[in-house]
């Protein structure tokens, strides 16, 4: 009669927030050692496949001296296939962030205007810029992306990597390749946890 209780508390679902996922993806010459490309490729598939399945806007570059359109936001996945397999074939150059970041923040940034989306930035490379920005201009670079999307930087190999280094707290480091695919789907499971349900 008094109405305490839990079975009276007013239940609010929240509201799920739309995101959008821009991958960008080193294919420079350092990408043929340890395997690396054929690992990011079953990432990338895995990946894909994941967002795809939740109906989730995504679009993938490729970069090295220069930064090729794989898949764009619009385009079907499946469609798409074929490119990411054959990704190994585009291998070779030297590795330019500064380009990637760019075209990859303003293509997320126009989609997710145009849609009144959230969005998240991914890079994966795996070793040290050899084109474009570097050092402190570059670190700079990145905390301008942050500053419009959340950005995660993801390095591999046992050699140094500046992937940490660049993307400070959120970059991470993964020393053994094969858990390359197991770490794109839970840094993605952990951005969706943090935007999906934002106010």
């Amino acid at each position: 009669p008094i109405r305490r209780g839990l079975i009276y508390q007013r239940r609010h679902m929240p509201e799920r927030k739309e995101i959008a996922f821009k991958l960008l993806l080193d294919i420079s010459s350092s990408m043929k050692k340890e395997e690396k490309i054929e690992n990011a490729i079953k990432s990338l598939l895995l990946f894909s496949e994941v967002l795809d399945e939740l109906n989730m806007p995504f679009s993938i570059d490729a970069f090295s001296d220069r930064v090729i359109r794989i898949k764009s936001f619009e385009e079907d996945y499946k469609a798409c296939k074929a490119r990411i397999i054959e990704l190994n074939e585009f291998l070779g150059g030297g590795t330019n962030i500064e380009k990637a970041l760019i075209f990859g923040v303003e293509d997320l940034e126009l989609f997710c205007k145009k849609r009144g989306m959230k969005g998240i930035l991914m890079l994966f490379s795996d070793g040290e810029p050899t084109r474009g920005l570097k050092g402190e201009a570059l670190k700079d670079l990145i905390r301008q992306v942050k500053g419009r999307f959340p950005t995660i930087g993801i390095g591999v190999g046992e050699s140094k990597n500046f992937i940490e280094e660049y993307f400070e707290k959120t970059g991470i480091r993964i020393r053994d390749i094969s858990m390359l695919p197991s770490a794109f789907l839970f840094l993605m499971e952990n951005q969706l946890k943090r935007l999906s349900f934002a106010g």
